[in-house]
């Protein structure tokens, strides 16, 4: 007579991590009877929530949190990996980081106030370079025509305009809100 062998639900020797199911071996000493090997047990691992992993403990299955794979350090954002069940060990976490230049704030990366104040300095240089680059083209004719003594009044105006201009430009370092908060100033073009 034959039976249906049990079915025994696998962990590993190591972690005591459910690994999986198979079947009991017939016991060939003891007719009728079934081989349990090591690391297996015969009752079922409750199914493991989101982010966990079913273990086997002194006192049966447990819920483990299983955060295993990239992490970061908080304090550098150095990658590491973390290779055991449980959770995220203190001074890391699972988020990845933008990039060096954001910090840790116990939650969540943000961008730290010296790279957000560089970044939005370059903002303002760019924004200005270009602008600077507008008013040199405007003026290098009214240069010409000053140098050789043939500008008229309003030339002289305009080439005077756009040189204030282009000084109010160069100071935009000076302000008080700089880099945060530039007061562009207006063009001859935009005043007119």
């Amino acid at each position: 007579m034959k039976s249906n062998p049990p079915k025994i639900y696998n962990y590993s020797g190591a972690t005591g991590e459910f690994t999986g199911e198979s079947f009991a071996d017939p016991d060939p000493m003891d007719v009728g009877n079934w081989l349990i090997p090591a690391n297996a047990c015969l009752d079922k691992p409750d199914p493991a929530s989101k982010g966990h992993s079913m273990r086997r403990g002194d006192l049966g299955w447990e819920s483990v949190e299983d955060n295993r794979g990239a992490i970061y350090s908080t304090e550098t954002g150095d990658l590491s990996t973390l290779e055991d069940l449980g959770p995220v060990p203190a001074g890391f976490t699972s988020k990845v980081p933008p990039s060096k230049n954001h910090i840790w704030n116990g939650s969540s990366w943000r961008l730290s106030r010296d790279a957000e104040i560089s970044i939005l300095k370059k903002e303002a240089i760019a924004i200005r370079s270009k602008l600077q680059a507008n008013a040199y083209l405007r003026i290098t004719p009214l240069q010409y025509a000053s140098d050789l003594d043939d500008a008229s009044d309003s030339e002289k105006e305009a080439l005077l305009a756009w040189k204030r201009y282009c000084l109010a430009l160069n100071r935009i370092e000076l302000q008080e809100g700089f880099p945060s908060d530039v007061v562009w100033p207006k063009s001859p073009e935009e005043e007119s």
